[in-house]
């Protein structure tokens, strides 16, 4: 609605965004780092977790786009499976034939030999598990053996584990110990700073075509949708869009302070970043591949 009114070609805040959207935050890249190392040094795991809002699955996007151009790569995102179930979804995400009542010895060697293959030509498989929190711990357990794979005394498969800092905490558990203790890289996302905020907004206007896209939010909006989100994109996304359409009814050509304030007090916005300092603590004493420092807000 406000789009022809600020000058954009296209939705600067929707949720589900081109790549062009994503914002170059110093995290992204250090989580393209993280993996980067994860990937070329045959860790078998990585993890990644994140609030909920925080950029996880902006990652992963991010990661598919600029690291894994000819890797085999399968995404899971529906974590509430079986065992069976979730080995039957990798191999039709890998594009392997699936089989009516394959014996599971006989499916775990199909996908062996499909990550031999790729090793063969030089490839790791790469295996995103989206929502990971969800999962059981037989389900997990079926992903540690997974990870015992070897093609060459080598391993084939790198499997990213992606999900709420829940995750973490879990793993703690005593009967998980042995996959805990194969996950030698993770990464913890936090949210944005009150300055990535500031550019985060400018950048995601700029990717919508705006001609004046650090000008379209006054310092103090942006201060004001910082305080209200405490640095989550998703929650931005909603609380900015909404200001924008309170400027626009008011024929606004900035985005102010009150415009914000407006949309937390008459329309009821609620953040689920307020909860927190903006800070996230660790939750597992990995043995972590450079672990990002602490960031000043």
């Amino acid at each position: 609605m406000y789009q022809a009114h600020f000058q954009l070609a296209a939705n600067p805040f929707s949720p589900s965004s081109a790549s062009g959207f994503i914002y170059p935050s110093a995290q992204l890249e250090e989580v393209l780092a993280h993996f980067g190392y994860a990937l070329e040094m045959e860790e078998a795991f990585f993890l990644l977790t994140g609030e909920v809002g925080t950029g996880k699955t902006t990652a992963v996007q991010a990661l598919l786009e600029n690291r894994l151009r000819n890797e085999p790569v399968a995404v899971l995102s529906h974590t509430t499976l079986t065992p069976r179930e979730l080995l039957d979804e990798i191999a039709r995400r890998f594009g392997l034939e699936t089989k009516e009542r394959e014996p599971k010895p006989a499916l775990i060697y199909r996908l062996e030999q499909f990550f031999a293959s790729a090793a063969r030509e030089g490839h790791r498989a790469v295996l995103f598990l989206d929502e990971a929190h969800l999962l059981t711990p037989a389900v997990l357990e079926e992903v540690r053996l997974l990870s015992n794979l070897r093609c060459e005394g080598r391993s084939p498969l790198l499997i990213c584990l992606v999900g709420q800092p829940e995750l973490a905490r879990r793993l703690q558990r005593p009967h998980l110990r042995q996959l805990r203790q194969r996950i030698a890289v993770r990464y913890a996302f936090k949210p944005l700073t009150r300055d990535e905020t500031r550019n985060y907004l400018a950048h995601r206007l700029q990717a919508a075509g705006s001609p004046e896209a650090s000008e379209v939010f006054v310092p103090e909006a942006a201060d004001a949708i910082y305080e209200s989100t405490r640095g989550v994109p998703r929650e931005i996304n909603v609380l900015a869009g909404q200001a924008m359409l309170n400027a626009y009814l008011e024929g606004a050509r900035q985005v102010v302070r009150a415009h914000v304030v407006s949309t937390r007090s008459d329309y009821g916005f609620e953040g689920l970043g307020g909860a927190t300092d903006g800070r996230e603590t660790p939750d597992l004493p990995f043995l972590a591949m450079a672990d990002a420092p602490p960031r000043d807000s």
